[in-house]
């Protein structure tokens, strides 16, 4: 049965290829994020990919506001809300002595708080209903540490421990909640980030990118369309005992 599905930071990337997933799975995509033109056009693929419905919910995750008035909208034209995909988010890196507190609380606001404004909105409506997925994109920086990305890790240490503590009040409700913790993606904002990088240590943008590549077993930067995979099935009916977890995709670096 189709169901309502949410998910923010559509418009590129990891939260492009969760909405184009659950529109080939026959589910009612709302493409979430703050560039218009970007989900519009992710909206448009869904259509095409087969979703019986999709539109385009400009939200700014950090603003309640925002998010409100988007989950209205959602609401209004595509029905409750059954699954949460979150995949907005940002990286920035730097030495921590060169971490000031603003870079501190934009890192907290895009990754921690933006999950935790759009997950209060929408857990309501699951709970009522007593059915729902709540599945969040972290990072393997969710479960270790990363020279240079203290800000970023805290926040995505934050999400799990938010997300942990959310899934045993809910346990009960039959509504789940979940993290992905993909490891270094073969995305663009990836290949910014090792651009970043190389400018500041004087290495080449490949050669960051091969560092990248090597922190996993697997020798090679993740697809988006595995983390897609992942969150079909944590919000599907077989991941129904599935909750509280954090799903490690790095190819074994992480096995603990």
């Amino acid at each position: 049965m189709s169901r309502t599905v949410l998910v923010t930071g559509a418009g590129r990337g990891v939260g492009r290829a969760c909405a184009l997933a659950f529109a080939r799975a026959g589910d009612r995509v709302a493409c979430a994020a703050r560039t218009v033109a970007e989900i519009e056009e992710v909206a448009k693929e869904c259509r095409a990919a087969g979703a019986p419905a999709a539109i385009a919910a400009r939200l700014d995750a950090v603003d309640p506001a925002s998010v409100a008035a988007a989950l209205r909208r959602v609401e209004e034209e595509l029905g409750a809300v059954s699954v949460l995909c979150h995949a907005a988010g940002g990286a920035r890196t730097a030495a921590f002595v060169s971490t000031d507190p603003a870079l501190l609380a934009e890192m907290l606001a895009v990754n921690l708080t933006s999950a935790f404004l759009v997950a209060r909105a929408v857990l309501p409506g699951m709970l009522a209903a007593r059915s729902g997925r709540l599945v969040f994109v972290g990072s393997t920086a969710s479960r270790t540490g990363y020279r240079y990305c203290a800000a970023y890790a805290a926040a995505k240490h934050g999400l799990l421990g938010m997300v942990r503590s959310l899934a045993l009040e809910i346990a009960a409700t039959g509504v789940t909640a979940n993290v992905i913790a993909p490891g270094f993606l073969d995305v663009d904002a990836t290949r910014s980030a090792a651009k970043d990088v190389a400018a500041r240590s004087g290495k080449s943008a490949e050669d960051v990118l091969e560092v990248y590549r090597s922190a996993s077993p697997q020798k090679r930067l993740f697809s988006a369309d595995e983390v897609a995979a992942a969150a079909l099935y944590l919000a599907g009916d077989g991941a129904a005992g599935v909750n509280g977890q954090c799903l490690v995709l790095d190819g074994g670096s992480i096995v603990a």
